[in-house]
């Protein structure tokens, strides 16, 4: 099929899969061309299933659509006024690029930590535990890498006291998490933020049955039984464990 050649076919089911299949995240000029075809199969035929729902009521409803064995997203907004597609790996780079995988689904495994807590694990160098046994465990800034930079003062604790927790220090305390639900000492909690972001597209490769064309990694160095705590433990709450 050659560029141009489309504007004058009949608009019928064949005429619409095919300019999706050619131009599917095309260039500027095809722009209209896609939004035709696009509105033809949705009121005509309705192929599409509803997979997503982005940016409130007034947002962008996104549609799966799979064609000779090619899979695609379609986005059509409120009212149908503005309306594109993209081949399904090419839409999951950019919500990976532009960091929007947080505005399709959640993924807060931790949202009811605190109705029955599991015990948490900080490690840190010796030298630190006089402080900690005076002062408890203080939210700082301090021990980030690049993954965390975006990661405001916290705690950084561990639901395993054995493996990667070892290598921030060979002095490792206990955490009464219990004890602190008990005495509504509950900060808010997270898992760090590429595991967060891991378990997001994990979903929405899921969602749009992608696995098979794309697969994401969880960057390399990162503990998914990482905790953060995003509040001060007192000391009372803490026990060091050999």
């Amino acid at each position: 099929m050659r560029r141009g050649q489309l504007m004058v076919e009949k608009m019928d089911r064949d005429w619409a899969e095919e300019v999706l299949e050619e131009f599917s995240g095309g260039y500027e000029e095809d722009r209209d061309l896609v939004s035709r075809a696009i509105a033809f199969l949705k009121d005509e035929i309705e192929p599409f299933e509803r997979v997503f729902k982005g940016r409130g009521e007034k947002g962008t409803h996104y549609f799966s659509w799979e064609h000779e064995n090619h899979k695609y997203v379609v986005g059509i907004s409120e009212g149908g006024k503005k309306i594109g597609c993209s081949g399904v790996v090419s839409w999951i780079d950019d919500v990976v690029l532009y960091g929007d995988a947080g505005l399709f689904v959640t993924c807060d495994s931790l949202e009811d930590f605190w109705d029955h807590p599991p015990p948490l694990y900080h490690a840190t160098p010796r030298e630190n535990v006089a402080s900690i046994r005076r002062e408890g465990l203080v939210t700082m800034n301090e021990t980030r890498g690049i993954a965390n930079r975006g990661t405001s003062a916290a705690v950084f604790t561990s639901l395993n006291f054995e493996g990667t927790i070892d290598s921030y220090g060979d002095a490792i305390f206990k955490i009464n998490t219990r004890a602190m639900a008990r005495d509504g000492q509950t900060p808010r909690v997270s898992l760090e933020e590429p595991v967060l972001e891991y378990d997001q597209m994990g979903a929405i490769i899921s969602v749009l049955d992608a696995g098979d064309e794309i697969f994401v990694e969880l960057e390399s160095g990162i503990d998914p039984e990482t905790v953060v705590v995003f509040g001060r433990i007192l000391p009372k709450y803490l026990k060091e464990i050999d």
